[in-house]
């Protein structure tokens, strides 16, 4: 393959290199979540009975976990999210797993935006694509960037350390940035709560009533997978809306 199809292993490293800081998160946002994930699903059983055993301070304790495992890209919504609903049930799991999950957010947000400085705003100026969707993200007021970060958010495949660092190093103002990490994550983990809290109370298997859980996840994954086409086609036309190409500003 050709150069010019495929970016070169030195490309790549100048391209992490001219990063700063941000590149090695970067790496680490690709590659660190899924080995927390498996770590936690080894020893999610004997984790969960340990939460429960703590009582009402149990849901303190696993939304507050996990504002530096999330925080700093070590372990993933996903995984999270299922202990939480198994431990607790739905809808305490749920109040917990959202409170970590944008704490989380607010501490990754503060790392990407201290790691990155001016060096990713100077990466989008010199590619036109790249600042076309900056500025179509970014500039075009509080409600658009509301609505593009939620968007962003709700899709099962957006992965939430990448997300956090992406829009955080870009600078994404911190109001929407968060409004929009709360209302995008809530359905994704809303679902994925409700599996935990509908498998086994002792061992992590399937409750009795199989064939009610079944129906509910194939009935979640239509939906999820209908509204996540829906959010990703918004965002193209949003962005493809978007012609002002003047060099972003860096302040």
């Amino acid at each position: 393959m050709s150069s010019q199809t495929a970016p070169s292993a030195r490309t790549i490293k100048d391209f992490l290199r001219r990063l700063g800081p941000a590149g090695p998160l970067a790496v680490m946002a690709s590659v660190v979540p899924p080995l927390g994930s498996v770590l936690l699903l080894y020893y999610i059983q004997p984790v969960s009975q340990w939460l429960r055993g703590h009582a009402g301070i149990g849901p303190i304790i696993f939304a507050a976990a996990f504002v530096p495992l999330g925080g700093l890209n070590l372990l993933p919504t996903y995984v999270y999210s299922l202990l939480g609903g198994w431990a607790f049930g739905f809808w305490p799991g749920l109040l917990a797993a959202m409170s970590g999950i944008v704490l989380a957010a607010l501490l990754a947000y503060a790392v990407g935006r201290k790691a990155a400085g001016e060096r990713v705003v100077t990466l989008l100026n010199e590619n036109p694509k790249w600042r076309a969707v900056y500025e179509a993200l970014l500039k075009g007021g509080f409600w658009k960037t509301l609505w593009i970060v939620t968007l962003l958010r709700f899709p099962p495949n957006s992965p939430f350390a990448i997300s956090n660092l992406v829009l955080s190093t870009a600078k994404t103002r911190f109001v929407p940035y968060l409004l929009a990490t709360l209302l995008g994550m809530a359905p994704r983990t809303a679902i994925v709560v409700w599996v935990g809290a509908h498998v086994g109370a002792d061992e992590f298997k399937l409750a009795d009533s199989q064939w009610l859980f079944w129906l509910g996840i194939i009935s979640a994954v239509i939906v999820i997978a209908i509204i996540g086409k829906i959010a990703q086609d918004a965002v193209h036309r949003s962005l493809a809306n978007s012609a002002n190409l003047a060099p972003v500003e860096q302040s």
